[in-house]
This record gives structure tokens, sequence and C-alpha cells, in this order.
């Protein structure tokens, strides 16, 4: 029995003797390991004020240890913190180390650091300059989540993958430069960058996430690269500033609400290489006048272009299949329709509240399946269909066609 407490009491002595003691010296707490005399950073509970120094090295009872490490939350919720110096012997720092540090202006980080863990700088509201160094090579996600103070900013070059909510809620940031060997912008990266004019794409970049600008209601220009394959879901939503614009013709597919909102873009073509257009793709975007659709897009989908109120001309394509619910519903300024005779439905909606739609084109013999809905009251009122040749019979035996009260042949 004596031979077994002896043991434990040896167990239990190493463990207390590798863990160490904590120090705290000016205001810094400190975990020591008599080991290895070495020092990591913890969270403590008494207030940090002003600006911290970290030191290379800090004395114990009768040892000096090297600070290696800041621990994950070390300095989390130090609100009287003003600025933070990490010396050159630290290595590893822990997620949230810093995170809402919101009087904090000025961050130092040494060439020792080579990654940067979640949430670091997360809500340091009063984060003003901050210079990564190169060493950096990877980040991990919302980096600098709701720093708002951040005006401009850099990547360092050995960066190849911006990790998702990034720099979400900058609100102040106006001018970042990416690193010209990234591949992937991940998702929300930019989200709520309220102030952000224009963004430089690399042509490394083969993939960017999905809201990854959604809601920068000051970017007004932006070109895709060429590498790029998909605009993923909510790239642009309610980037309202957004006119510019050019897509190329790597892009063959135009996820849901990708340009959802965009009330400033006029005129868009879209390129043959386009094959799908998602639902509420151009929701909204009421100052949107004319778009021209790709050769071979088979299907628009519910609500692509709803609330577009302004747009005046649309041309749809010869190998258009299907017109979604609600797809055009709302615009107002839609005169003239041509339907293609490849198209084979229309949905619910899909043209209600098209007050001034008045003629209405079918190249097809054979009526496209609609219901009742499909088209507004006024208009099976008021426009006039036109159909081919030949072809008036087929439409007024059509319980949802006849709907039309004038309806002529055309050659």
């Amino acid at each position: 029995m004596n031979r077994i407490l002896t043991i434990l009491l040896a167990i239990a002595a190493s463990a207390t003797s590798f863990a160490g003691d904590k120090v705290i010296i000016d205001g810094v707490c400190y975990q020591l390991n008599d080991k290895k005399q070495t020092a990591t950073v913890v969270k403590n509970q008494q207030s940090c004020q002003g600006d911290i120094v970290i030191p290379e090295k800090v004395n114990g009872d009768s040892l000096s240890y090297y600070v290696e490490e800041i621990s994950a939350f070390a300095f989390a919720g130090q609100t009287a913190i003003t600025s933070l110096e990490v010396p050159k012997t630290v290595t590893k720092i822990g997620p949230n180390a810093f995170a809402d540090c919101s009087s904090m202006k000025t961050i130092t980080l040494p060439k020792s650091i080579t990654e940067l863990p979640t949430e670091l700088f997360a809500g340091c509201s009063s984060l003003e300059t901050i210079n990564l160094p190169g060493t950096i090579n990877k980040l991990s996600y919302g980096i600098f989540r709701d720093c708002r103070s951040l005006h401009t900013f850099a990547l360092p070059n050995s960066i190849t993958n911006l990790p998702h909510h990034s720099f979400a809620g900058c609100s102040n940031l106006t001018e970042i430069t990416l690193p010209a060997g990234l591949t992937k912008i991940g998702n929300s990266a930019f989200e709520q960058c309220t102030s952000l004019q224009e963004i430089e794409i690399p042509t490394s970049v083969k993939e960017i996430g999905s809201n990854a600008f959604r809601g920068c209601s000051s970017l007004s220009t932006f070109q895709f690269p060429s590498s790029l394959s998909t605009i993923a879901g909510n790239l642009f939503d309610g980037c309202s500033s957004l006119k510019n614009i050019r897509i190329p013709n790597s892009i063959s597919q135009i996820s849901q609400n990708a340009f959802r909102g965009c009330t400033s873009l006029d005129s868009l073509a879209l390129p043959n290489s386009v094959r799908e257009i998602g639902s509420s793709c151009f929701k909204d975007c009421s100052n949107l006048r004319r778009i021209i659709l790709p050769n071979g897009l088979s299907e628009i989908s519910s609500n692509a272009f709803q609330g577009c109120s302004n747009l005046e001309r649309i041309t749809l394509p010869n190998s258009l299949k299907e017109i979604g619910s609600k797809a055009f519903e709302g615009c107002t300024s839609l005169q003239m329709l041509s339907i293609p005779s490849s198209l084979k439905e229309i949905g619910s909606d899909a043209f209600d509240k098209c007050a001034n739609l008045r003629r209405v084109y079918v190249l097809g013999a054979a009526p496209p399946k609609i219901n009742s809905s499909s088209f507004d009251k006024q208009t099976y009122r008021e426009a006039i269909l036109y159909l081919r040749k030949g072809s008036i019979g087929n439409y007024q035996i059509n319980k949802q066609w006849n709907k039309f009260l004038d309806m002529e042949e055309w050659q």
C-alpha cells in the first residue's frame, strides 16, 4: 500500500513540475514550464491596460523562461489594451487570442509566426494598423472579422487561401491587395465591407465562395478572372453600386441570388458558356434595362428577374425550354416578348404584374404549357398574341392560351 502511494505521489510531483507555476508580470499572466524552461501567455482575470510589450523571457523563482506561445483567448475581451507587441521568441498563437480587444489600434507580430488561427483579431474594432510578416503562409477563418477601423490591407505573397469570413464586417476597408498566388476566396470573405469600392482579383483564383462580397454596397466595378467557372450564390447580393462588370466565357453557372439587389446594373451580356442561371439571380435589379441571355440556356429559374422594373427588352434564346415561376414578375417596363419554339413550359406568375406588356410573339406551332396566372390578367385582356400562320387554332382551343382576348397570325 505504501509503495502504491509513493508511486502516485511521484507522478503528481512530476506533473506539477511539468506544468510549472503562473506568474503575473505587468498585468500579463504566464504559465511556466519548468522542464522546457518556456513560458506561455495565458488568460488572466486581471485587466491589462495601455501598450503591452511581451518580453522574450520572464523570470520565475530561480529560472528564466523563454516566451514561446500565446494561448487561446489569452487577451480576449481586454478592452483597455491600446497596442501590443509580440516578441520573436513566440512561434505559436492560439485561436481568439486577441479577439474583442476593442481599443487596440496596433499590433506587431514577429517573423517567427507562420500561421494565424481562428478569429485571432475578430472584434478588434479599433485596429487600424497591422503588417503581417511574410513568413505567414496560413490563415484561419474569421481572422479580421468586424475589424471596423481597418482602412487598407496587404496580404503576404505566401497566402494562397483566404478563408471564410476573413474580413467580414470590416466596414471601413477601402483598399486591399491580394497576393498573386491566391487560389481561393472563402465564403463571406468580404461580406458587409461597405466601403470597399473595387478589388483586383488575381488571375490565379479558381474559386470564390458564396456571399464573398454580399452587402458590399460601395463596390462599383469587378472583373472576374478567366480561371473561374462558377459565380457562387449570393456573391454580390445587395451590392447596390455595382455597375461595371464583365463575365468571362469561362463561366458556366451563375448561382442563386448572385446579383440580387444590384440596383445600379444597367445592362449585362452573359457569354454563351453560361448554362445555368439560379433562382432570384437578378431579382430586384431595378435599373437593369437590357440583358443578353446565352445561346444554349435551357431554363430561366424561378424569380430570376423578379422586380427588374426597368427591364425593357429580353431576348430569349432558341434553346430555352422552361421559364420558372415569377421569373419576370414585376417587370413593369417590359413591352414586348418573343417566345422561341423550343419553349415547353411557363411557370405560374412568370409574367405577373408586367403592366405594360402589349405584344407577345409565340414562334412555336404547339402551345407551351402555361397556367391561368402565367401572365397578368391585364396582359390577357389588353396584349396582342401574335402567332405563326396556321397555328392560331391550336391556341384558341387551349383552355389557358385562349384567355388572350386578341390573337393574330403573322408571317
